[in-house]
């Protein structure tokens, strides 16, 4: 583990001057279409972790979009490639980032940060570098508010066979034939189609992040799977299909089951998929819920302790508060 990170640090203070020219060869200019696409879920954040950070591309993706007003944390544990971002940040956003960045030279999987520190995280293609993900993805965790959102970009596994016969001749003769040429550093662009190899598929990725902390993280394809954008927040997103029963809550609780606590209360209860005993959900807002209602879709943050939550049912519409 240790040798990776070394190899990994060695890596990239040597193409650090080369980095971002090779990523936009390597991607045929894609790469920042795609950064932009993935840190758009955080425009709504007031500070955001850029973990990996590099040369500072997902940063300015973020700090570029004209509803984002936040603060970015570029965190990463090369000293040389934070250099570079500095100084991207500084020519690009011509002084208007200088207070709205912060560098800290760290470990991905040792954070310094202080809990709920973030409103939002993000890692940009870098996720195949780390050695530990179930670390990671704890100190993530860490880090983040309850309301905040994770964000990962990254190469993937094509799921359609043509697409992904195609990419992996791209990917694993091309470009490292391709970066011989162009670069004295050809060890550095061998390594990059290794790192795919073993590194978990999208459904794979989606389940370690849900057995290491996440009660919701969801995955979209880019261009058939050669790309992917990961999505983990603490919001658990279940159908209310009945109210049912009073008084005592029924045996076998399932996800997206209802019932009343007496008159005029309502208690919605889901078996969180990570811990062992049940978890009681509550919303925020108004769910509409008359008589001809079969179902409604709500989202709701889990509450760790069993005891059962009532909530005031005025009428035929559903009217709750979050704790």
């Amino acid at each position: 583990m240790q040798e990776k990170k070394a190899f990994i640090h060695k890596m990239f203070s040597d193409i650090a001057p080369i980095y971002d020219r090779m990523n936009r060869l390597i991607s045929l200019g894609f790469d920042n279409r795609w950064r932009r696409k993935a840190v758009s879920a955080l425009v709504p954040a007031h500070r955001v972790l850029d973990l990996c950070a590099g040369s500072g591309d997902m940063s300015l993706a973020l700090l570029e979009q004209n509803d984002f007003t936040g603060e970015v944390v570029l965190c990463d544990f090369n000293r040389d490639m934070l250099r570079l971002a500095k100084r991207k940040c500084s020519l690009k956003g011509r002084g208007r980032f200088a207070d709205r960045t912060m560098l800290v030279v760290a470990d991905a999987e040792l954070l310094p940060f202080r809990e709920e520190a973030f409103d939002g995280v993000t890692i940009g293609f870098s996720l195949r570098n780390l050695s530990n993900l179930e670390k990671l993805s704890t100190e993530i965790m860490g880090t983040m508010k309850k309301s905040a959102l994770a964000v990962f970009l990254e190469i993937a596994h094509p799921e359609n066979k043509i697409v992904a016969a195609l990419f992996y001749l791209y990917f694993y003769k091309l470009v490292p034939a391709i970066s011989k040429y162009l670069t004295a550093k050809e060890y550095a662009y061998s390594y990059l189609p290794d790192s795919l190899k073993d590194f978990p598929r999208q459904k794979e990725l989606t389940s370690l992040f849900h057995r290491t902390g996440f009660p919701s993280v969801t995955s979209s394809n880019i261009w058939g799977g050669i790309w992917a954008i990961y999505v983990g927040d603490f919001e658990v997103r279940i159908t209310v299909k009945e109210i049912r029963g009073s008084g005592v809550c029924p045996a076998g609780h399932k996800i997206g089951e209802a019932f009343r606590l007496g008159e005029g209360k309502l208690c919605v209860w889901a078996e969180h998929t990570l811990l062992p005993f049940v978890t009681a959900l509550r919303f925020g807002g108004e769910i509409p819920w008359g008589e001809d209602s079969e179902s409604v879709d709500v989202a709701c943050s889990p509450l760790r302790q069993v005891q059962p939550r009532a909530m005031n049912w005025p009428g035929s519409d559903l009217s709750v508060s979050v704790y």
